[in-house]
């Protein structure tokens, strides 16, 4: 999230910085997997901008969890996952490789290709440039009925052992994250596939295009693997992030270290009784350090060990 000191903070009013921080995480092995936990303010809140505190030469990606009730665990570091302690995580925000802060749409608030007789591309990234959610093309609105694909595309030829889609450095890790917003009414809208759930809409019924690969952009390519600039970087359709009376929220894991390659590391940050509006998100992370973060909801107690 965004500090106050920042110049274009001045469209909303009332607004907040909350830092989420992890004090002294230091991971032992490669691909170690850390989480912290913050409470959540007891107050009616919006969140409207994450900002990472991060760069890629010390992390490579961030996650942002929500639980709905207690984190897995009381420790102020622990390893991950999981995240929760009852129930499944909702993800919020996730960062990786020195990408800008995300900046939600004046009038919303946060609470592949799609598929209706067609393919109508929603978005399309390279996982060598900047990684955070970017605003689309056009306003798309998903009803009853329709299906959400996704496809991966990666070359590992040059490889000398099999690669396949995983959570570890020697996978590839295909994720594809939509952040959207719902009726007020909805209960749970948050969901997530791991599997080809539908095969009869994927395989040969994509369009020809969908694999072909972005065209090099060096400048992208060294921001991801360059020192953050906590400032932000631009990008084509970000909002100015002009609010007032906000409040910036730092999730940390303290002393997290990892002990391993591929360790996933988990905290829980108990979430505040206020009705607040997340309008940013942004990982406070090195690419360097970490590959990639996420950020989940629990609709219960977070998991502890």
């Amino acid at each position: 999230m965004n500090h106050p000191d920042k110049a274009n903070e001045n469209l909303y009013q009332d607004t907040k910085t909350q830092d989420i921080l992890m004090p002294g995480a230091k991971p032992n092995t490669p691909d170690t997997y850390l989480c912290t936990t913050y409470p959540v303010l007891e107050e009616e809140l919006y969140i409207y901008k994450f900002e990472a505190l991060a760069n890629a030469a010390t992390a490579h990606h961030m996650l942002l969890y929500g639980c709905d009730g207690e984190p897995f665990s009381t420790d102020s570091i622990w390893n991950c996952p999981p995240m929760c302690k009852n129930g499944q995580p909702t993800i919020m925000f996730a960062w990786a490789k020195n990408a800008p802060p995300t900046v939600m749409p004046k009038g919303t608030a946060i609470t592949g290709y799609q598929y209706n007789g067609t393919y109508h591309e929603i978005g399309k990234g390279n996982p060598q440039w900047p990684q955070a959610f970017y605003p689309v093309k056009e306003v798309i609105e998903v009803k009853p009925g329709d299906a959400l694909a996704v496809r991966c595309t990666y070359n590992s030829s040059l490889m000398d052992h099999p690669v396949g889609v995983g959570s570890t450095g020697i996978d590839e890790m295909c994720n594809y994250y939509i952040m959207f917003y719902t009726d007020s009414f909805v209960a749970d809208p948050s969901g997530e596939c791991a599997f080809n759930e539908l095969t009869q809409l994927t395989g040969k019924n994509f369009t020809i295009d969908v694999s072909v690969t972005l065209p090099p952009n060096p400048a992208l390519e060294e921001a991801a693997i360059g020192s953050h600039n906590h400032a932000g970087m631009n990008h084509p359709g970000e909002a100015n992030a002009d609010f007032e009376d906000t409040q910036i929220l730092k999730i940390l894991m303290l002393g997290a270290s990892p002990r391993k390659p591929d360790s996933y590391l988990c905290t829980a940050y108990h979430a505040q009784d206020l009705e607040s509006y997340i309008y940013k998100f942004e990982a406070v992370a090195d690419a360097n350090r970490a590959h990639h973060m996420l950020l989940y909801g629990c609709e219960s107690e977070a998991y502890y060990q």
